[in-house]
């Protein structure tokens, strides 16, 4: 899952990094969750992987994106 960074005053969360699709990927993973925000990169490496991503946002409703699109 993608890293949390949280200071006193503000809560910032890292984009998703393309080394853990590629992980997923190689792991034969078919379902990523993260908190981490999915890049327009990320998103267009697991689609090319079949891989669902799958976003939980801190304050909105989860974000999928589906593999194989």
């Amino acid at each position: 899952m993608g890293s949390l960074l949280t200071d006193r005053h503000t809560e910032s969360i890292q984009p998703l990094q393309p080394g853990l699709i590629q992980k997923a990927v190689r792991a034969k993973i078919s379902t990523l969750v993260t908190l981490s925000a999915s890049t327009a990169m990320t998103v267009r490496w697991a689609r090319h992987n079949n891989l669902n991503l799958i976003h939980v946002p801190h304050r909105s409703a989860p974000r999928l994106y589906r593999g194989g699109v």
